[in-house]
């Protein structure tokens, strides 16, 4: 069943660059009223003035980290808009580079955000979705949260652990009229290598620029309207995927060769799917 978006309340997090901004202006030029959430005013302001209509929509400086700012936050839109009807958790930081080398204090800064921040988003929402008897919830994962690729393999466990609470949660919810779609994208062409942590290794960009964001909006539009489950921006995302479930052996020994092959010829960039904070 088609749902409606226009007349909507909609908290995006990491809506100050790339996708999350994406998604806003679209949204908006279908008639919703979007909470623009981040923790840079500025650059959230400049998105606004870029979406129709943007005095109608709301701009709520937040670190996601921080569980009583959430709660605040959310209970200021309440507030102020009276309902949420849906929300696309989409702030989230990088982590790459080598297993062996993966510093444990930086992996634990990206869980803190791309897991902490999700959960402490449910926390503070989940009340009011339960008490009006239905909302969406619109993750944003990616295709490593289901099989990592080399150097990849801290951010990878975050989106899998995020993946595995998307899961519980959708059954959890069942019957309470709250939803969970799941957005997987590939490479983005956003800041998000901007706000990755942990030192500068080559390894960590890619010169392919990915998709642009307006693609993942579309997506995550769609996951709005018809409540998918999961949902691939690009077929060929899901095609690796599918030949990496069928093809374990042949498609770790594809990667390893490319790996190899970079090294020797002194390219040792390899690509790791962008998000935005």
């Amino acid at each position: 069943m088609r749902r409606p978006i226009a007349g909507s309340v909609i908290l995006i997090t990491g809506a100050s660059a790339g996708i999350g901004a994406a998604t806003a202006r679209l949204l908006a030029s279908h008639g919703a009223t979007i909470v623009l959430c981040a923790r840079r005013a500025d650059e959230l302001a400049h998105v606004r003035q870029t979406m129709h209509n943007p005095e109608r929509h709301l701009v709520c400086t937040v670190n996601v980290t921080d569980a009583h700012a959430v709660s605040a936050t959310v209970e200021h839109i309440i507030a102020t808009l009276g309902r949420i009807d849906a929300v696309v958790c989409n702030a989230g930081v990088g982590v790459t580079g080598p297993v062996a080398e993966l510093d444990y204090g930086n992996y634990l800064d990206a869980m803190a955000v791309n897991v902490g921040g999700f959960l402490h988003v449910v926390n503070a929402v989940n009340p009011y979705f339960s008490r009006q008897h239905g909302g969406q919830y619109v993750v944003i994962s990616s295709v490593v949260g289901q099989h990592a690729l080399p150097y990849t393999g801290g951010y990878a466990a975050t989106k899998a652990a995020l993946e595995r609470l998307c899961e519980a949660l959708r059954i959890e919810s069942r019957g309470l009229g709250i939803t969970v779609s799941v957005i997987r994208p590939g490479t983005v062409a956003s800041g998000f290598f901007a706000h990755r942590i942990g030192p500068d290794r080559e390894q960590r960009r890619t010169r392919s620029p990915g998709m642009a964001p307006e693609v993942v909006s579309r997506s995550i539009v769609s996951a709005l309207r018809y409540n998918r489950r999961i949902v691939y921006p690009r077929f060929r995302d899901l095609l690796l995927r599918l030949v990496a479930d069928l093809f374990p052996i042949w498609s770790d020994a594809i990667l390893a060769r490319t790996i190899q092959w970079k090294q020797k010829t002194g390219d040792n960039e390899t690509s790791s799917p962008a998000q935005d904070t």
